[in-house]
């Protein structure tokens, strides 16, 4: 991808057409990205545009990114309260995954109580044309995602 750190902080950047196997454009352990743009980045496996721990995630524009496994555009692997209150007032359009077409929230494992407040999440940004590929799948977000 463009960027990988252990702490990445981005504001008005745009990452167009990165590759990588895991967080197409960015991985970090702790992510702030602010008024972004994220076009057409892919992963392998996880996190199309963005795969972190942490974060805080506002503004930003995801528009057909891609992952081969989940997380079409975001995957926080563990997203706690403070990060989903962050994660608002971005648009999600046209990314693809196996599960969650857009987000990615939590880990395998027993769902974090943080992302278990999906429903917030899902009000606080827009979705248009995610598409999680494999059935009975989220196309939006997903939480605590393992595998099929």
């Amino acid at each position: 991808g463009a960027i990988r750190a252990s702490t990445v902080t981005v504001t008005a950047s745009t990452f167009t057409n990165n590759t990588a196997v895991q967080g197409g454009a960015i991985r970090a352990s702790t992510v702030t990205v602010t008024a972004s743009t994220f076009t057409n980045n892919d992963a392998a496996s996880v996190g199309g545009a963005i795969l972190a721990s942490t974060g805080t995630i506002a503004r930003s524009r995801f528009t057909r990114n891609t992952a081969g496994g989940h997380g079409g555009a975001v995957h926080l692997r563990t997203p706690n309260s403070d990060n989903l209150q962050q994660l608002r007032r971005n648009t999600f359009t046209r990314n693809r995954a196996d599960a969650g077409g857009a987000i990615v929230l939590g880990s395998c494992g027993p769902v974090d109580p943080g992302a278990a407040k999906a429903a917030r999440v899902e009000r606080a940004n827009s979705f248009s044309g995610n598409r999680a590929t494999v059935k009975r799948r989220t196309n939006n977000i997903e939480t605590g995602y393992c595998g099929d």
